[in-house]
């Protein structure tokens, strides 16, 4: 039975690795639950799995959460990035499942990293600004950094049962983003209303005028350097 603790349950990508979890429970057991600000959300996941401790980002959050539901007030670890790492200590997992949002995912992968705990890794900020740091903890204690990222998971599909020494090069995909079809001309005059318009998916203004500057692409370089050790 695989101890799984989720990192960011409440988000899409924790959502659907629960739900995948629930089909398999001869298999796999959730031990920890961290959440940014969704209450009622985490609620229901602690219900649906009473063995889970958790945290959440807020205090007032807290205090919604043991107000609604005094049974959970002892499976509650605390709030803030602290408290995250005391969840983690605490649960003792197989594998931690880091689906954050943004820089707030380095530090926990970080520190199961060094305690060998195995990292699932959905959050792309965590190994574009620190990939270096984790990759060296990863390789002193032993643990492993499992893409969950899009592309990245197929490339690891891809090297399963080869070295890394007969990869000649890694070819990443891109749509394009808004501004695909767009002529080479047309760029300078493009407004945010055109660079907004993803024609497949809605991600937020972020990501999605990063997926028409093709920046995002430029990050998952970055990510593919790390994961799987190669050169730009």
């Amino acid at each position: 039975m695989k101890r799984i603790v989720i990192l960011g349950s409440t988000g899409s990508i924790g959502q659907s690795t629960l739900k995948v979890i629930e089909h398999h429970h001869d298999r796999f057991q959730i031990v920890g639950l961290a959440a940014g600000r969704n209450v009622s959300l985490l609620e229901e996941q602690c219900r649906r799995h009473p063995e889970a401790q958790f945290t959440l980002g807020s205090e007032e959050g807290q205090a919604a959460i043991l107000k609604s539901n005094g049974s959970l007030a002892g499976r509650n670890r605390g709030c803030g990035p602290a408290a995250v790492l005391d969840l983690i200590e605490a649960t003792r997992p197989d594998l931690v499942l880091n689906a954050f949002v943004g820089f707030a995912g380095l530090k926990p992968a970080h520190y199961c990293l060094e305690k060998g705990i195995n990292v699932a890794l959905a959050n792309k900020e965590a190994i574009v600004a620190g990939g270096q740091l984790l990759q060296t903890a990863a390789r002193t204690s032993g643990a492993a950094v499992i893409p969950v990222d899009s592309e990245h998971v197929a490339v690891s599909q891809c090297l399963i049962g080869r070295p890394i020494e007969q990869v000649r090069r890694i070819c990443l995909t891109a749509s394009g983003g808004a501004l695909r079809d767009r002529p080479l001309e047309e760029l300078e005059t493009a407004g945010v209303e055109d660079v907004l318009s993803h024609p497949t998916w809605n991600m937020g203004s972020k990501i999605t005028v990063d997926s028409a500057t093709m920046l995002n692409k430029g990050l998952e370089v970055i990510e593919a350097r790390w994961l799987f050790d190669l050169p730009l």
